[in-house]
């Protein structure tokens, strides 16, 4: 069985990834020759025999990039972050900021700068209206939601994620999966 952190197991997939890419070309490369052009790979037992090896070689390394992936989603699912105050596992934590934080953090910008729109704009262009009787009033602005409420959410929301980065990379660097 062998161990290494979840960074070292993250840098190996990658490192398989283009390795699998070099591999899918040669084969792509090789699927046929012509009976009158030298085998290149004649020395090597021949081109099948050699593209069997590679294909192989592809599997192997599929394989172990699945192994990897599962140790370190075993390890995620078994051990919790505590951000704030709030506990989840590492699985639940990146679930989160993948699913809901990028989505929620656009909503909060979103409110926050509609809400500072129509601030601006009634505090430049004031709006008026006749009302029952004719007279002309300015209208009163009466918003639904806080303004500085959506932009502290905003703020924190990017701390936690700031934070979260940090302890991530922590853990990833010092958490040992087994595969």
């Amino acid at each position: 069985m062998e161990k290494m952190t979840i960074t070292e197991a993250l840098a190996e997939i990658k490192l398989n990834e283009r390795k699998l890419e070099k591999k899918w070309e040669v084969v792509k490369g090789n699927t046929h020759r012509f009976e009158h052009v030298k085998d290149p790979y004649g020395n090597e037992g021949g081109s099948k025999v050699a593209i069997g090896r590679e294909i192989q070689s592809i599997k192997d390394i599929e394989e172990r990039i699945v192994k990897i992936r599962s140790a370190i989603a075993e390890a995620n699912v078994r051990n919790d972050l505590t951000v704030g105050e709030t506990t989840r596992s590492i699985y639940a934590w990146l679930t989160w900021k993948r699913e809901i934080a990028e989505n929620q953090k656009k909503f909060y910008k979103d409110i926050a700068s509609r809400l500072k729109s129509v601030i601006d704009k009634e505090s430049q262009n004031p709006t008026a209206f006749k009302d029952e009787d004719g007279k002309v009033s300015l209208a009163k602005l009466d918003l639904n939601l806080d303004y500085p409420y959506f932009q502290t959410l905003d703020q924190k929301l990017s701390d936690i994620l700031e934070t979260l980065d940090g302890k991530l990379s922590l853990k990833n660097a010092t958490l040992v999966i087994d595969f």
